[in-house]
């Protein structure tokens, strides 16, 4: 019965700091895209594309992990949590 207790604190504990960590990643990459998009910033290259394209992919991506997080807890909290699998030896 503890095991399970410590079990289901460490995943709150887990997926609060993933959270936490993908919410910030999502807020700088997003001032970040908003800052190179007003000012028309470009690669360095000779295409010069623009570096909205590939700055992105960070709140994008940060934003989904955020998206799992909440919904991970959310099941967390619920009490719908998913099967331990048995590490074989």
């Amino acid at each position: 019965m503890g095991g399970e207790r410590v079990r289901l604190v460490s995943d709150l504990l887990a997926l609060v700091a993933v959270l936490a960590f993908s919410l910030l990643a999502t807020w700088f990459g997003a001032i970040s895209l908003i800052e190179s998009l007003s000012v028309g910033r470009a690669s360095a290259s000779l295409l010069m594309l623009p570096a909205w394209t590939s700055e992105a992919a960070v709140p994008i991506g940060f934003g989904l992990l955020c998206a799992q997080a909440l919904l991970e807890l959310v099941r967390l909290v619920c009490g719908q949590r998913r099967p331990v699998r048995e590490v074989l030896q």
